[in-house]
């Protein structure tokens, strides 16, 4: 965590490795966020998501990278989302 940034790699076993990389910047006020995919194919959608919502939680820009080659896509969903929930529970963010 940087002071005005977070970086989240979720890779499966073995060496880290870029994946499907998103930014997204928080919601100011009751406005949407400001998101985009920046690479990849592969989990785009949860991607997008979990960069929105660690945004949300940290109140600062951040970046995703999701790099599953095994992991099909509904298993990985909700695997990333439940993983997310307790990375920001342990950080203190919700």
């Amino acid at each position: 965590m940087l002071s005005n940034a977070v970086l989240v790699f979720f890779y499966e076993k073995g060496d880290m490795k870029l994946g499907t990389l998103a930014v997204a910047m928080p919601r100011f006020g009751e406005g949407t966020f400001i998101s985009s995919v920046l690479l990849g194919e592969r989990n785009m959608v949860i991607t997008r998501i979990l960069a929105e919502r660690v945004a949300s939680f940290t109140k600062g820009i951040t970046l995703v990278s999701t790099y599953l080659p095994e992991m099909q896509d509904t298993e990985a969903n909700s695997t990333l989302m439940k993983l997310a929930q307790k990375l920001m529970e342990k950080a203190g963010l919700k």
